[in-house]
């Protein structure tokens, strides 16, 4: 008795013990196999552009001190001005100015449209950073500390006539002689006339401008500030050969302005400068508010852009193909069983057999069929027509870029027509007869992948 319990027992435990292995077995091919990563197809679109710097030219006309003295603004940057409105003032003894500045500073009263205007101008310089142009921190950093003074200033100057009939002061008030656009900005090209520009005016580094502030003294005929008088304005930018190729009937380009957010499209025409070279005019009739700071301007032209499927560059592969006549297929109406009558020898003995067969593209009359050792047609095959007599010679090649699509858990070649790219994706062709669909799952990471390959994930 004891004997076959025995027996029993070492078959149990060989038994449990191989059902272990099996298991463990199981468990270590399944981590070991090659799994294999996939991207499901979306929809997307996709810009092509090509950024450049250029030069601001507007309607502008500079106003000038007629004495010297001390300046303090009634108006601040950026507001529309009428013709008589009082723009600044100068005080010839210097004592506003020391009346003002013994009141202290009044940036703790500054209202929120004010408070808005520092907060924009720090939120579109934080959008907008770019390492390779740190030089706009400077431009952002005077501008504000320019706005913080100005603001102060004027909360002061509104009771600015109540304080100089008590103090007895007397004043040089100066008054808009045009309407338009206030800016404080002063720079050398106001009275640019663009045909006489040059390579040189747009190194940025040689740039300079100047801009007042509250409690300067100034000489006499200092220009302090400008009016900008029209909505229109342009930019300048020069042309490269290449540019001047692809722009050349061009009559109308859109614009981006990644800073700003904006977008629009511009008037534009190619001319030459006086140094003979090629430069771009790009003309706008509106946003010209939102650029009254700026001389230079960073921007880009969209030269296309696209809509369909949006794929990872790692997932497309090029892959050899027969190319055989059209003329040649056998299909049967509804098209979807398609293939080819090949001539095999027997015995000596000359037959015809069909095969069907997949078709991966049709360009030009030349249907793309495998040419993997899967494939049932081979090279040096002979494809005919049985009711003509022709025959053609498998042989000629050519690659198809495309992926592999693994909805059905093996890779099956899909081509794709690729419309745009970038660092990342290509947008390709959507609803192409033998290409991708939206959603489909296709592999990331193909080498090594033959179609037919089934396909762990």
């Amino acid at each position: 008795m004891s004997k076959k319990n025995g027996i029993r027992f070492n078959i149990v435990t060989v038994l449990l013990f191989a059902l272990i292995a099996y298991v463990a077995f199981i468990i270590v091919a399944y981590f070991m196999r090659n799994r294999r990563s996939f991207y499901e197809v979306t929809e997307g679109s996709m810009v092509s552009d090509k950024e450049y710097t250029g030069l601001i030219f507007r309607e502008e006309e500079v106003a000038n001190t007629e004495v010297a003295g001390y300046v303090n603004f009634y108006m601040r940057e950026g507001k529309r001005c009428a013709v008589g409105d009082k723009v600044f003032l100068i005080d010839e003894t210097g004592n506003l100015n020391s009346m003002l500045a013994s009141q202290g500073s009044n940036l703790d009263k500054l209202d929120d449209t004010n408070t808005q205007k520092i907060k924009k101008k720090l939120s579109d310089f934080s959008t907008s950073y770019d390492r390779q142009k740190f030089y706009n921190a400077y431009d952002v950093k005077y501008d504000i500390n320019a706005d913080l003074l100005e603001f102060s200033n004027l909360i002061t100057l509104e009771n600015i006539d109540n304080i100089t009939r008590s103090k007895n002061i007397n004043l040089n008030i100066s008054t808009a002689a045009y309407s338009g656009i206030i800016s404080y900005n002063i720079d050398s090209y106001e009275d640019r006339d663009i045909n006489t520009l040059a390579a040189i005016d747009f190194d940025r580094t040689k740039y300079k401008f100047e801009r007042l502030k509250s409690g300067d003294l100034v000489d006499k005929n200092t220009p302090i500030y400008k009016v900008i008088s029209s909505d229109n304005w342009s930019i300048v930018f020069p042309l490269s050969e290449e540019d001047k190729e692809q722009y050349k009937d061009k009559t109308a380009l859109k614009v981006n302005f990644k800073s700003k957010g904006l977008s629009d499209v511009a008037k534009f025409s190619i001319f030459a400068g006086a140094d003979s070279l090629a430069y771009g005019r790009l003309e706008f009739d509106k946003y010209m508010i939102h650029f009254l700071e700026n001389r230079f301007i960073d921007f880009e032209i969209e030269l296309s852009s696209a809509t369909g499927l949006k794929i990872p560059h790692k997932s497309v592969v090029d892959i050899s193909f027969f190319t055989v006549p059209g003329e040649y297929l056998a299909s049967n109406n509804d098209e979807v069983n398609v293939g080819f009558y090949r001539e095999v020898s027997k015995n000596n003995k000359l037959s015809i057999e069909y095969l069907p067969t997949d078709i991966y593209d049709s360009v030009d009359g030349m249907l793309y069929i495998s040419d993997s050792p899967m494939s049932k047609i081979h090279e040096n095959d002979y494809l005919v027509q049985p009711d003509v007599g022709s025959k053609y010679k498998v042989g000629a090649k050519e690659k198809l870029k495309g992926v592999f699509n693994i909805n059905k858990g093996y890779a099956i070649f899909k081509k794709v027509d690729i419309l745009s790219s970038n660092e990342e994706y290509y947008i390709v062709k959507k609803n192409t007869k033998y290409g991708l669909s939206v959603y489909d799952h296709i592999l990331l990471d193909t080498e090594g992948i033959n179609e037919g390959d089934f396909i762990y994930r």
